[in-house]
């Protein structure tokens, strides 16, 4: 499933209304000074029948993107402000206890999942990709943004943001730590890392010579209870 169109709508819903809006003031615009208009009176009237129509669509939009926002957690609504959103007194004022306990790796995965459950979301609302381009397809704001992330430069919507106040962990978040062990991030530091676990195991599993008279002993095996802990 294209989630493309899904993230329009996300990068857009903070303006969204706004837009909504100046459509509105745009058709009242050309109603009222119809009468300088060179086209025919009935393509005059069928362009304000589309602008109507586009009105209608974003705020629709809007409306299925906030059904959808009541639906989800704290930490959810977190990770959309985070991402796509972006109001910093939001950020401040409600979602700063979320950053210290997630990884980058861990923001990664759940960001994915959210965009695909909202994806799901939308579409049991009607909104599919289909429909996106039937309301949409000649609103120029909303296709540069679809073409941005279709030709993966989604960076160039989010450069200008400043991500200094709200950062997530290099390392790997806590609760990976204690069910894997992840190397180091840094490529480097895993092969040096990797080396003296190698060096260290082999250590361990080669037994001394035994004395002259001695019996050798096996090597030490970890119970099986030694490594759940």
């Amino acid at each position: 499933m294209n989630c493309l169109f899904v993230k329009v709508f996300l990068y857009a819903y903070p303006r969204m209304r706004a837009l909504a809006e100046a459509v509105s003031a745009a058709v009242e615009n050309k109603a009222v000074l119809s009468f300088r208009s060179m086209d025919s009176a009935l393509t005059a009237a069928e362009k304000i029948v589309d602008e109507m129509l586009l009105q209608r669509n974003i705020d629709g939009a809007a409306d299925c993107v906030e059904r959808v926002l009541k639906t989800l957690s704290d930490e959810e609504l977190f990770f959309l402000e985070y991402k796509y959103f972006r109001r910093k007194r939001l950020l401040k004022e409600q979602f700063t206890q979320f950053s210290p306990f997630c990884s980058e790796r861990n923001y990664y995965r759940k960001q994915a999942a959210l965009l695909r459950k909202i994806t799901f979301l939308l579409a049991a609302q009607g909104w599919t990709e289909q429909r996106f381009f039937e309301a949409f397809g000649e609103f120029p704001f909303f296709m540069k943004m679809y073409r941005l992330l279709s030709g993966g430069k989604e960076q160039r919507m989010t450069a200008k943001r400043n991500r200094t106040e709200l950062k997530f962990q290099k390392s790997v978040c806590s609760s990976e730590c204690r069910t894997g062990g992840f190397l180091p991030r840094s490529t480097k530091n895993a092969t040096a890392m990797a080396a003296a676990h190698t060096t260290q195991m082999t250590a361990i599993s080669i037994p001394e010579s035994p004395l002259r008279g001695e019996v050798c002993s096996p090597p030490f095996s970890p119970s099986p209870e030694a490594g759940t802990r």
